[in-house]
This record gives structure tokens, sequence and C-alpha cells, in this order.
């Protein structure tokens, strides 16, 4: 380890998600970037999850478990006094990092003269069945950035965020509040800036990370790194119908905060058409009320979908017939 190396706190939270834990604690632990803590947070796990961490000597991870079961935000922020870190990561129990992800970061970091409230890569989007094979240069799908992760395409295999939003790199606020394009496994936030917010507001359940990158994003620049860092899998845990449909909610009620912004009222927008979407593949009453209630989503949703069978006919007439 470098003297002049700062440490860096990374928070993983866990509530009975032993599955896929090892991996995602072997990724840090073969991180080429020596000075991290790792704060495991147990959020009153009944399953393995203690044993596995507890089954570790590297001192560098630091287990603690909660007095009393929270939500997630809750969580985070228990688990965020305790780090001692300048910039700190958050890392889920089913989710892993490149091995030089750290390195990367510190190095980008370490070369700004000014302060930069958090720092942000691509990552790859992946079902449980896909392979952590593939290197950086390798050819994912680069289409759209919203990506049907309901769909139950078994072959799904997204590098995100894509280059339309490679613009204004820096300065995202506005192009935040309209969608957020990039995954939470790859941001790294500075401490001070963290705690100058007040960490995670305790009234979301599913899109505390959403504020609190919005608050960041609005006060200090903010840095981006094209290079693949993180792989965020999707599994039927975190695509719960109910959590997809609370998350969307929640993003549509804190937008609501940013009015009269522009851009805020697009993302507002972005997110009642993802609803109406979710509602249409999965809750018919639902989609039949919200759609009655938002006369003009429903006709842009129809357009949408007219045009998306429209590219498919288009495609299989091209491989079949021409």
């Amino acid at each position: 380890m470098k003297g002049n190396e700062e440490l860096v706190s990374i928070v993983m939270n866990c509530f009975n998600s032993d599955k896929y834990l090892i991996e995602a604690i072997e990724s840090v632990l073969s991180q080429d970037y020596a000075n991290w803590e790792l704060i495991f947070w147990d959020n009153q796990s009944t399953d393995n999850s203690a044993k596995i961490v507890k089954s570790y000597s590297d001192k560098r991870i630091k287990y603690f478990y909660s007095e009393q079961h929270t939500t997630l935000g809750e969580a985070r922020n228990l688990a965020s006094v305790m780090a001692k870190g300048s910039w700190i990561g958050f890392l889920d129990c089913d989710d892993k990092w490149e091995f030089n992800r750290l390195s990367i970061l510190m190095e980008h970091i370490s070369q700004r003269n000014h302060k930069i409230g958090f720092v942000f890569t691509r990552a790859v989007y992946f079902r449980e069945t896909i392979l952590l094979s593939k290197s950086e240069n390798s050819t994912f799908s680069e289409s759209k950035d919203v990506i049907d992760i309901l769909s139950g395409n078994e072959s799904i295999s997204m590098l995100v965020p894509s280059i339309e939003f490679y613009h204004n790199r820096d300065y995202i606020f506005e192009k935040l509040l309209e969608a957020f394009y990039f995954p939470w496994v790859t941001v790294l936030i500075n401490k001070q800036c963290f705690d100058f917010v007040g960490g995670f507001d305790n009234r979301y359940k599913s899109v505390e990370d959403y504020d609190i990158l919005l608050k960041i994003a609005y006060l200090y620049e903010v840095c981006f790194i094209d290079k693949i860092t993180a792989h965020y899998r999707i599994h039927n845990s975190n695509i719960s119908v109910e959590k997809t449909e609370e998350s969307l909610i929640e993003a549509i009620e804190l937008l609501t905060t940013y009015l009269p912004n522009q851009s805020a009222l697009k993302g507002i927008d972005n997110n009642k058409f993802s609803l109406l979407r979710f509602y249409f593949n999965r809750e018919k009453v639902k989609f039949l009320i919200y759609s009655s209630a938002n006369p003009k989503l429903l006709l842009k949703f129809i357009i949408s979908n007219s045009k998306n069978q429209l590219k498919r006919i288009y495609f299989w007439f091209n491989r079949y017939f021409i």
C-alpha cells in the first residue's frame, strides 16, 4: 500500500443475502488498491450471511450486527457512521466489482484539483445465468439505457450508461433529473459531501440512492469514467413486482420536489410512462385505472408500442426474406 493512498470505505448492507455473498466479498478482496475497509452491516439476517463474513480473517473486513431491523436507507446511514474513509462506496451482496475498480477511480480523483461530489463509471447488467468472463473490449448492446429487466430474456447483458449520455459528464444534474441512467454499484461518493447533504433520506424505501445523488449533483461537480468497473446482477429478488412499482412511484414523488424544473418534469413523465408499461405487463387492472387517469400517457404508450411492433416486423422481414 502506498503511503499517500486515501482510505476508501465500502459499505455492504445485508439481509439474508448469502446466495451471492462470497462473490461480492471476493471482488473486494481482489482489489489492487489496498487501502480500503469493508463495513459489513448485518440487518438481522437469519441465513448463513454472518457465518460467511466471519470466515474471513482480513482485518479490513469489519462486521456489525444491527440492533434492530431497518429499511435499507436507514441501514446504510447506520453503516456509514462507522466509515472512516474519505470516500465511500456501496456494494450490494449480489453484485461484484472489477479487480481494478478502486485503483481506477482513485487515480482519476487524485488528478482533479477541486472537490468532486461523486465518481461513477460504466457497468454491465447481467442475469444470474450469464458468466462474467467478458472483457472490457467485449461487444454489448447499447441500444437503450432503460432495459426491460422484466422481459424474462435470459441472455441479457447490457453496458450502461450508453454513449448518448456522455455529454456534460461533469455536470449531470439536469440529465439525472430526467433518468437515473447509471447503476448505483458504480458510484463512489466523497464522504464530506455525503455528510453535508445529510446522508440518505429515511422517508424513501427504494429511491434513497437516487435522492442523495441528485442532492450532491446539484451542489458539486461529479466525474464520469468511461470504464467498466462493476457488474449489476438481475434476479427475481431485485425485480419483484412490489419493489418495481414502489421505486417508480417514489421516483415520481421525489422529482415533484424539483418542480417547476423542466428536466424534473421530463423525469416525472418518463417514470409515469415506465409505470404504465409496468402495469401493462404485470397488473392489468391497475393499467386500466392508471391509463384512464392519464389519457395523454396512454396515447404515447400506444404509439410507442406500435413503433416497436413495426421495428420487430421489419427486423424479421429483413432476416428471413431479404
